[in-house]
């Protein structure tokens, strides 16, 4: 990040001074993007990453929240729903990936935050007609039936989920090792 961090503090002051700012903070780089492709061109809408914002360990820390980007957006939103006093005047907020909270009932009780209907916002992209878009553009005829694809793919996409779901649930201390290129 090569530029400075927003303080709590600004954001409170900027948001009672303009409520009118529809401001929207992710988790991160490729929740911005979609949130920006997908709104961006009819509504007149700012996007951040929860990053972009300083919030101290301790801060995390005090909303039950562990250091990452979902982390520290969740507290996001519970700082700035204690601090902005015209919340519900205000037209920011925060989106989340939903991961595992449907399916191990963890509730939300923050009016400024919402999590997608689905367990992440690349979850959006798994439809075949984007597949088939997907494909054709970058690598035309490299699967044949992208209906196919997706049904051949979702039992391992279960799995993982499952797994997931089990070390959050059992609140195990077990890293996921990314999947990378």
């Amino acid at each position: 990040m090569d530029h400075e961090r927003r303080s709590l503090n600004e954001l409170s002051v900027i948001y009672e001074q303009e409520p009118e700012l529809r401001d929207v903070y992710v988790e991160g780089q490729r929740d911005r993007g979609l949130i920006t492709w997908y709104f961006g061109r009819d509504i007149d809408l700012s996007t951040y990453e929860a990053g972009d914002i300083d919030l101290p360990a301790e801060l995390l820390a005090n909303h039950g929240q562990t250091p990452g980007n979902r982390g520290r957006a969740i507290a996001l939103a519970m700082e700035l729903q204690e601090r902005v006093a015209n919340h519900q005047q205000c037209k920011f907020a925060v989106v989340v990936d939903a991961d595992c909270d449907y399916a191990i009932g963890i509730e939300n009780s923050c009016p400024v935050l919402f999590r997608t209907d689905l367990a992440n916002t690349e979850m959006y992209l798994h439809d075949s007609r984007v597949i088939q878009n997907f494909i054709d553009l970058n690598c035309p005829g490299a699967i044949g039936d992208p209906y196919a694809f997706l049904q051949e793919t979702s039992g391992n996409l279960r799995k993982v989920f499952a797994v997931r779901s089990a070390i959050q649930s059992l609140g195990l201390n077990v890293k996921i090792v990314p999947f990378e290129k």
